[in-house]
Formats: structure tokens, C-alpha cells, sequence
């Protein structure tokens, strides 16, 4: 039986949305004078009708088709190369409107190979940290390794549905003030270029922050507006003073002032 992702798909300067219900009558005939006597299985983002070979289904596909199954609506989007993740081609999609980047290696040990270069939480990849400060979130499928860098719950629990989570982010208090502190100094010698040690915390308080970029506004071109949970430490290096906002896991650590 046919299945067709819901995605948006332009005919005659009109939208066409192909959907469950009646609308997969008319769907199934536009999609026969696009294909002619071939199935498909969806319709990608450019508005070519991509068929699925059973023998052979690219792992985006299966992907695409599997979110489907669990209500997603799921847009396949453009081929990019990530200069921090070795250069690799890969493609990215959207749901939810957040993107999602993929990667399609040779073989399932392949991918696992891939993650295995990043750090546990993310965010360093081949020991070099990662130039974002958003929470990066990995999972593999077969020979696919998937990434969202982002706070949208209800994309991580989609992802978690169809593919196997692969890093791990402590949830909000369950680290001690002196486990944020040691994460905090870390992150700091990584992005400001100081010795961790040299640090001489001066306070350390729990706050609640007014959005998702922890009231860092250049921290990203995009803040969600909803409270935070978190920390705010303030350290001095020698004469410079050094404010840090982390959320209560310290997945996400900015530094106001400082580039976010």
C-alpha cells in the first residue's frame, strides 16, 4: 500500500497539501500524472515525486516514511557539507520547523564510527568544540547518523521514536553547583581561551532565565520565549570579570559579553 509523506507541494501557484483522508484521493491522482504508473512515497521539497525502491530505499526514506507513521509532517530539504563535522555530505529536513541534518554513511558500523567523534553530550566533535552553543542532540538509524542542534521537546521525542538516541544530556538537577562549576570552567577554557584553573569564582547563584538563550540575546539569532531554569556564576580572571548563564544540566553555557 502507498504511503505519502504530508508535505507542501506547489501546483499551478496554488498549495497542495497531501494529507490523510479524503485528500489522499486526489493526492494519489495528481501523484499518478506526476510518476505515471509508479508508486511513491512522497513528494520531496522541490516538488519531485520520489519513489522508494523496497530493494533498496535510501536511508532518508525510511526516515521520512518512518515520521510519517508517527503524525510528523516532514519536508526534505537541501545536500550540504558541514565544514565542523569533516566536511561530510549529507541532507538535511524539517519538521516541526526545526532542521534536521543527515548523514548517510556505507554501513550502520560506519555510522556508529561517526558519533563515536563526538563527546557524549555533543559538543565537541573530534575533540574540537562546536562553534553553537544550542544543545546537540544525535541518534543513528541503520547507516544514518541524525542531528538537531536545538530545544524543541517535541522533536527530540519524535526523533527518539524512530532511531536510536546516541548522546546523552543530564536533565535539570541532577548535577551538584560544583559539577555546573567544573562544566562551566571547562567551557570557558574552550571558548574564551583561559586556564581553567586561573578562575576565582566569586558568586554562584540559581536563577530563572527569561528565555531559551538564558538572557544572552547573541547567543542566537532566535530565543524562545519561556522561562529557564539555570545558573549564573560570575568569575574573575586576573582584572577581567567573566559572567556565565548555564541552564541546569550546563548542556547550554553562554558568557555575555563575551560572543554569547
Amino acid at each position: 500500500m502507498r504511503r505519502i509523506v504530508p508535505i507542501l507541494l506547489a501546483l499551478s501557484g496554488l498549495p497542495l497539501i497531501a494529507c490523510g483522508g479524503d485528500a489522499d484521493v486526489e493526492t494519489a491522482e495528481l501523484d499518478t500524472r506526476t510518476a505515471g504508473s509508479e508508486e511513491v512515497d512522497y513528494v520531496d521539497s522541490t516538488g519531485v515525486v520520489r519513489q522508494v525502491d523496497p530493494e533498496n530505499p535510501e536511508a532518508i526514506d525510511e526516515l521520512a516514511a518512518a515520521l510519517s507513521d508517527e503524525g510528523q509532517r516532514v519536508e526534505l530539504g537541501e545536500f550540504f557539507e558541514r565544514d565542523e563535522i569533516a566536511g561530510l555530505p549529507g541532507r538535511r529536513l524539517t519538521m516541526r520547523g526545526a532542521v534536521v541534518e543527515t548523514w548517510e554513511l556505507g554501513s550502520a558500523a560506519e555510522a556508529q564510527a561517526l558519533v563515536g567523534r563526538f563527546t557524549p553530550d555533543g559538543r565537541k566533535f573530534d575533540d574540537e568544540p562546536l562553534p553553537w552553543n544550542e544543545t546537540t542532540h544525535l541518534w543513528v538509524r541503520g547507516n544514518l547518523v541524525i542531528m538537531y542542534v536545538g530545544d524543541q521537546g517535541g522533536t527530540v521525542a519524535a526523533l527518539d521514536q524512530v532511531a536510536q538516541r546516541k548522546t546523552a544530556h543530564v536533565e535539570g538537577g541532577t548535577r551538584s553547583a560544583e559539577e555546573i562549576e567544573t562544566l562551566i570552567r571547562q567551557t570557558a577554557g574552550d571558548r574564551l581561551a583561559v586556564a581553567p584553573a586561573t578562575l576565582r569564582l566569586v558568586s554562584r547563584e540559581e536563577v530563572t532565565f527569561s528565555d531559551a538563550c538564558l538572557d544572552v540575546p547573541e547567543a542566537a539569532e532566535v530565543c524562545h520565549e519561556v522561562e529557564t531554569p539555570g545558573w549564573r556564576f560570575v568569575f574573575m580572571n586576573g582584572e577581567e570579570r567573566i559572567v556565565a548563564h548555564a541552564d541546569r544540566g550546563a548542556a547550554r553555557v553562554f558568557f555575555p559579553g563575551h560572543g554569547g
